[in-house]
């Protein structure tokens, strides 16, 4: 819990970072770099102030989450990377998806072992298999971001205008949300308990909290061109990583 103690509002030192994730006492951040380079890096902090590099080697890495007691897995142009000891070692190649991907820009992590990962150019959401194989799990046009929550049940949002957030529950999709405020959706997270779904959009800034058991949304903050957000391990604060300011913010959510 010391991270959510000491990690600053707002910490700027990073070259165009892209999302973040918690793991134990431990906070994650994948860079960028310099767009259209093999320069992308993953951190870690335990205090969100002294920073690491603990894997490069990365091309526009998008996206992060942890994928089981020992390793995190990392989506960039290429594929999807395993990273664990320091390492970053390729898991899934775009050439082993079952159609041509061009815009794969989130990752999440189910229960069921398998990486889901949203495809915004072919609108594709992606299983990829513990044996690493992939399918294809559904299509919507546009969808940007995606997560899942303890019940395996998936969320995702689409880069459209305006917003539109799904549910995706035993292979059937209802829309929760459909808001202007949430133009081009480009990050969501869902809370442990599956109670609350946050949701941010890239154009406007604005961060919604939508309440899963009403289906309503309720604007919490905004922020200048969010990226790929996570909760605190103590279900207190969002923490987001803020692109073109080079930051991360923390933004109570209780």
């Amino acid at each position: 819990m010391a991270l959510i103690h000491l990690l600053a509002v707002s910490i700027t030192l990073f070259v165009n970072p892209m999302g973040v994730t918690v793991k134990g006492d431990t906070i994650f951040l994948v860079e960028a770099g310099q767009f259209g380079a093999p320069d992308g890096r993953v951190l870690w902090s335990k205090d969100g102030i002294e920073w690491k590099v603990y894997a490069a080697g990365l091309f526009d890495p998008k996206s992060i989450a942890v994928y089981n007691d020992s390793a995190l897995v990392v989506v960039d142009k290429n594929g999807v990377w395993l990273v664990a000891n320091k390492k970053a070692l390729p898991f899934v190649s775009t050439s082993d998806f079952p159609v041509s991907t061009n815009f794969i820009r989130d990752i999440a992590v189910g229960p069921d072992g398998k990486i889901y990962i949203p495809d915004l150019r072919s609108g594709k959401i992606f299983a990829v298999n513990p044996d690493r194989t992939v399918d294809s799990v559904f299509a919507v046009p546009k969808v940007s971001c995606i997560a899942v929550s303890s019940d395996t049940t998936i969320y995702f949002a689409t880069y459209s205008n305006p917003g539109m957030v799904f549910k995706l529950k035993d292979g059937k999709a209802s829309i929760l949300v459909q808001d202007h405020e949430l133009d081009k959706a480009s990050s969501m997270v869902v809370d442990e308990k599956g109670n609350a779904l946050f949701v941010a959009s890239r154009t406007t800034g604005k961060i919604a909290r939508i309440d899963l058991f009403v289906d309503k949304a309720q604007l919490i903050d905004t922020v200048n061109f969010p990226g790929d957000m996570t909760i605190s391990p103590d279900g207190k604060f969002l923490v987001i990583p803020l692109t073109r300011s080079g930051a991360i913010k923390k933004i109570p959510i209780r």
